[in-house]
């Protein structure tokens, strides 16, 4: 089996042979395992071996064969009196000749590669065998393949897959045959173990003998793979060895599981020898458990597995720049036991490896829930400004899951956050539920009548830390659920009180296209409502407003805010598939009457048309009797490529409006340029999926009713032609390292019709993603790199954006062709390998085509998409800083 990627990285092939220590002057004798040179003592590392640290270390040059053993003082194999000779290995404790009679000796012999039926590059499958059983498998490796193309043939890796039906301890040895050094390493095989035993990985490796041996603990039952290669391809990596002769005979033994010993804490000091070591830890109350497992030399990475009584809790390994591998167990109870199972990840020392286990054990408070305080000790230094700050953790405990209500206040001004039970992820983060105010701020005097929203019951703890140093403060706090009341979609529900000056309502949705939300209230007084709508599935601090998603921070999808006695908005849900929770109190609660009750409804929004899939052809509406005062009309349809053309025809008493709207009911675009009469016309281009729908809505503006025709059409994506290599390409530096210039081009006077004059014959074209009429260069500062609003007056003016965006790399090319005049835009989104690649193309008609590569990345986040008149006073804005909006392979067209 041919894999890339597994070898184990180590500072092994970094080292040198020799070091300097401090060892004295001239006058003074060197000690053991150093000599004099030139005044100075220098360490001495026998022949194979390398100086790391101050431990000699096996370098992968010497190893011993069959019946030999590595003298780590004088770097030469000597004779092992307890091993098989050269030729033979052992099985079941006799001595088998290196020739068919070994294969035959084994239980499993490794199926013809590429391995396994089809694709499956299995070497073999076996059960791990009973408690004090053994069993024992038999392969070839050899390197014939370099998929990574460095030049160097890649290790082939066989893989034995083992079932395990329970945790258990296994004894593996590999022994290698004619000159393979044999190794392993040990990985998780099993989807269903992914989540815990993600990075788990064992090695077992010998740089000074054909035969590894160690212990493996296999954490959990489920499948794990043995990979077999040369163990020096494990650890120096370079090129995979291996030819027609050189095999392996393998033994796996079933242990048993040692009894876990008491964990001394702070520190208990261990070695590893190649054997599976367990450790016990038992709780008091509301403990915290921090554990650390390091190396002491340089040869070991350490590696262990928690266990929160009978239950896998984590794999913890070495992590990138030899972090060592830590776990944090929270929540603890009195009696509670943690064990802890260490084998080492990696060991290619030439004696046992020490390593020491380092656990802090933090025993939190209980936060009051009813009102009262608690007293707890700044961590920090006396010294000001503080040379450090530590974390100060009291827990609560949610019983189910839901919103909880907040009132927390510190004696000082405090950094606060909620997290969940561990404290800490796998990286080494803190597990944010809510961050309250991020940790090196000013801190916060209060948490005041606050809702987070809990996914899962437990114990959770609050951390706080101050800016004062030393000393203490108290914490006083309430903690009171927050009530969730289901509202049916379709049915008001009336008579609703608030509790604690909030309304909270779940809504189960099916799958409706537009979402109309309503509050109405009795006896509020002069009081603004505010509702707030979020995703059911969140978790973390309920925030009012607008804001950037955080951990911890969970902002509305959609809000509104209106006078009372009532307040109605939308949300178009087309192809969302969430369920929501919907949120409303008074903005002053002091102005409520004496009795105040509200409802609240949710259900489909009214005047909505929804058309369906549209991909082709033409539909028509009658819209009758419209009016400024009637409601809109509302339309909808999926359009999963291309765009709609929609034209909407009024009586000559009307004047017709067009708006397209977004997500919110924001609106996106508004096409109202006629008077009365007169024909108004929406291009509208489909956004990403599963955003990919466009919803307008149609009125007329005068008193009078009247009557108007719709007609939809769909208009296919405009194909995209790279005009570079016929048209010309424009002088450095939009030959490929553009950023914020502008360069001035001219086109064909009255070719072309901008707003319903002729546009002028002198443009500049801005490396950032647009071109604007006139001779002069915008004034805006660095070639106007941040996108504008659609119209505006202030520079730039007169402009057509495709994308107006700060690009870099930026490569500009033109082609003129009868009837048009083509602009083609490439390079990056600033400091960023995203790419953009779109066109331009003014037509003599008036028509303007936005056209979008394949290689157009950019989704439109961050950019402004449309045109404004010279004045910036008139603009067709298609987007603005919406992500999703300017997938590859599309365009747009638009006569302004």
């Amino acid at each position: 089996m041919k894999l890339s990627g597994v070898v184990k990285t180590s500072g092994l092939a970094l080292l040198a042979c020799a070091a300097f220590v401090g060892c004295g002057d001239n006058s003074k004798e060197c000690g053991p395992g150093t000599r004099d040179e030139d005044g100075s003592c220098v360490a001495t590392c026998a022949q194979g071996t390398v100086l790391v640290g101050s431990e000699c270390v096996p370098d992968g040059s010497v190893v011993c064969q069959q019946g030999t053993k590595f003298d780590p003082v004088t770097g030469t194999c000597v004779i092992d009196p307890a091993a098989c000779a050269d030729g033979t290995t052992l099985v079941n404790g006799a001595c088998v000749p290196d020739d068919d009679l070994l294969a035959a000796a084994a239980d499993h012999r490794e199926m013809p590669e590429p391995n396994g039926p089809g694709d499956a590059n299995i070497a073999g499958t076996f059960p791990a065998p009973a408690l004090g059983a053994s069993t024992t498998f038999y392969g070839c490796v050899k390197a014939t393949v370099d998929e990574d193309a460095d030049g160097n043939l890649d290790a082939d890796f066989d893989a034995w897959i083992v079932q395990a039906s329970a945790p258990m301890v296994l004894e593996v040895t590999t022994d290698g045959i004619h000159g393979l050094s044999a190794g392993f390493v040990a990985v998780n095989a099993d989807a269903a173990n992914a989540s815990t035993l993600g990075n788990y990985q064992r090695y077992g490796v010998n740089l000074t003998n054909d035969t590894a041996k160690r212990e493996i603990y296999l954490p959990a039952a489920g499948r794990y793979a043995i990979l077999v290669t040369d163990g020096r391809s494990l650890v120096l990596g370079g090129a995979g060895a291996g030819d027609d002769r050189t095999c392996y005979f393998a033994t796996v033994k079933h242990v048993p599981t040692p009894a876990p010993v008491t964990l001394t804490t702070p520190q208990t000091t261990a070695t590893d020898d190649g054997h599976v070591k367990l450790y016990r830890y038992t709780a008091a109350v509301g403990d915290i458990l921090d554990t650390t497992v390091t190396a002491v030399g340089p040869a070991l990475d350490t590696a262990f597995v928690s266990f929160r009584g009978a239950a896998l809790h984590r794999s913890s390994m070495t992590g990138a720049n030899d972090a060592q591998p830590f776990d944090t167990i929270g929540g603890l109870n009195a009696g509670e036991e943690i064990t802890l199972v260490v084998d080492a990840e990696l060991n290619y020392g030439v004696s046992p490896q020490q390593f020491t286990i380092d656990s802090n054990t933090l025993h939190a408070q209980a936060l009051s829930t009813s009102g009262g305080s608690i007293t707890v000790t700044n961590a920090n230094d006396a010294v000001s400004p503080l040379s450090f700050t530590e974390l100060t953790y009291s827990y609560f405990d949610v019983t189910a899951a839901g919103v909880l209500q907040f009132q927390v206040t510190p004696s000082i001004a405090t950094d606060m956050a909620i997290v969940r039970r561990d404290l800490f992820t796998a990286a080494g983060t803190l597990d944010v539920v809510a961050t309250i105010d991020a940790f090196g701020g000013t801190g916060r005097a209060a948490f005041d009548k606050e809702l987070v929203k809990f996914l899962a019951p437990g114990r959770y703890y609050f951390v706080t830390v101050s800016s004062a140093a030393g000393g203490t403060y108290t914490i006083a706090s309430t903690i009171a659920a927050q009530p969730t009341t289901a509202v049916t979609y379709g049915t008001p529900l009336t008579g609703q009180t608030l509790t604690s000056g909030e309304g909270l309502h779940s809504v189960d949705l099916a799958s409706p296209a537009w979402v109309q939300f309503g509050v109405d209230t009795t006896d509020w007084g002069a009081n603004t409502i505010d509702a707030a709508v979020y995703d059911l599935a969140s978790e973390g601090w309920l925030r009012t407003g607008t804001g950037a998603a955080a951990p911890g921070n969970v902002f509305p999808i959609v809000a509104a805010t209106r006078a009372v006695p009532g307040l109605t908005f939308g949300r178009i849900t087309l192809g969302e598939t969430r369920d929501l929770l919907v949120r409303t109190r008074p903005v002053t609660p002091a102005a409520l009457g004496a009795a105040p009750v509200y409802s609240i409804s949710v259900g489909d929004m009214p005047d909505v048309v929804d058309l369906g899939t549209i991909s082709s052809g033409t539909s028509m509406q009658n819209l009758p009797s419209l009016r400024d005062t009637s409601p809109l009309q509302r339309f909808i349809a999926k359009v999963p490529t291309g765009a709609l053309q929609i034209s909407d025809a009024i009586v000559a008493t009307g004047n017709v409006r067009i708006r397209r709207f977004g997500r919110n009911e924001t609106v996106l675009s508004t096409v109202d340029g006629g008077g009365l009469g007169v024909t108004e016309n929406l291009f509208a281009r489909q956004g990403a999926v599963p955003d990919d729908f466009v919803a307008w809505a149609v009125n007329n503006s005068t008193v009078d009713p009247s009557t108007a025709t719709q007609t939809v059409t769909f208009v296919p994506p405009l194909p995209f032609v790279d005009i570079c290599a016929t048209g010309v390409v424009l002088p450095a530096p939009f030959d490929g390292t553009a950023d914020d210039e502008f360069v001035a081009q001219t086109i064909p006077a009255g070719s072309f019709s901008y707003f319903g004059a002729a546009a002028p014959t002198d443009l500049v074209i801005a490396a950032n993603g647009f071109l604007a009429f006139g001779t002069a260069n915008p004034t805006c500062s660095f070639g106007c790199f941040s996108n504008g609003a659609i119209p505006a007056t202030t520079q730039p003016n007169g402009f057509v954006a495709p994308y107006w965006d700060d690009l870099q790399d930026v490569r500009v090319c033109r082609k003129d062709e009868a009837g048009k005049v083509t602009f083609q835009w490439s390079g990056n989104l600033f400091n960023s390998t995203t790419t953009v690649q779109f066109q331009a193309v003014l037509n003599a008609a008036g028509q303007i085509d936005f056209i979008y590569g394949p290689g157009q990345q950019a989704n439109g986040s961050s950019a402004t998409v449309g045109a404004e008149n010279l004045a910036g006073t008139v603009g067709v804005l298609l987007s603005r800083d919406t992500a999703g909006s300017v997938p590859p392979s599309s365009s747009s067209s638009f006569t302004p």
